[in-house]
């Protein structure tokens, strides 16, 4: 008696147009198009769009990285300090892969999407904890409400004058 075919789960087809794109600093936006890039274990695809002359610190993974450009220009270096004279220029095409816990950098050149596969979780942790981004922007935000509350405090009493 012949064996049953396993049911197989439906195509998952995500036109380019149909990607949700969030940002997740500024200048740089990411599209999820399959798994979880947050669980553990999970293999994850994702894709990450970058302005012009985006700079990431130095920084590594938990897990590889696997990186292909699809569009523009990704200079990427490695070590713990980001240096120019170490940028390698990948184009259109080229795909590399970055083993976990290895330090490295990058910086586009002109609008630069990429797509980045692995295994989950994909974390970003950066070799110089002061040059992360995240905790610049909330710095900056934080700094922009304080001397926002300033001027409001100012121009109060300037009012009541």
């Amino acid at each position: 008696m012949p064996k049953r075919a396993t049911p197989r789960a439906n195509l998952v087809i995500r036109p380019a147009r149909d990607l949700n794109w969030k940002r997740v600093l500024r200048g740089a936006e990411m599209a999820v198009l399959g798994g979880d890039p947050k669980g553990a274990g999970s293999l994850y695809a994702i894709r990450i769009r970058l302005r012009d002359a985006f700079v990431t610190p130095p920084h590594w993974h938990p897990q590889d990285e696997h990186v292909t450009v699809l569009e523009g220009t990704f200079l990427l270096g490695s070590g713990r300090r980001f240096d120019p004279r170490k940028l390698l220029v990948l184009r259109p095409g080229t795909h590399v892969v970055v083993p976990k816990r290895k330090p490295h950098f990058s910086r586009s050149r002109g609008r630069t999407l990429l797509e980045v596969y692995g295994s989950g979780p994909f974390n970003t942790i950066y070799v110089n904890p002061e040059e992360d981004p995240n905790k610049k922007a909330r710095t900056l935000n934080r700094g922009e409400r304080i001397a926002t509350r300033e001027r409001n405090r100012v121009s109060s009493r300037a009012n009541r004058m």
